[in-house]
């Protein structure tokens, strides 16, 4: 009887070697995913303290806040979706002088102010500006 529970204690331990462990579940809670550096993340214009239906997409808050100056607003609030911060700005918009040797693709030539009106890709060119303020906290 001594011999047999030898051989089965022999074998129950040749079968636990031959079949790999089992990891223990981690009780630590999984890690949100991160954004890699190509992702854009989402900023919402505030008007006060309430969100606008104004979205800007950009990898950092100054190209959303560009984007808003270039629209003609002056006290830049952008709300950053996903986190509590609230990045605070000051833009400002001036117009580009015009260029006096601007070309039109279909009419050739040297552009003068009196063919402005024919030239139907000519556009007032505006220079956004922005000057962080700081960041709040929700």
């Amino acid at each position: 009887m001594a011999r047999g529970n030898a051989l089965l204690k022999r074998l129950q331990s040749v079968k636990s070697k031959s079949q790999p462990a089992k990891r223990a579940k981690s009780k630590t809670k999984t890690k949100s995913r991160r954004k890699s550096a190509g992702e854009k993340k989402t900023f919402v214009l505030l008007k006060g303290n309430a969100d606008t239906k104004v979205v800007f997409r950009n990898k950092q808050p100054r190209g959303a806040a560009l984007k808003a100056a270039s629209r003609g607003h002056k006290k830049i609030r952008l709300r950053e979706r996903g986190t509590n911060r609230i990045h605070v700005f000051t833009g400002s918009r001036t117009r580009v002088a015009k260029q006096e040797s601007f070309k039109c693709k279909g009419g050739g030539g040297r552009w003068t102010p009196s063919q402005q009106n024919l030239c139907q890709e000519w556009k007032p060119k505006w220079k956004s500006n922005v000057r962080k303020i700081g960041i709040e906290h929700r």
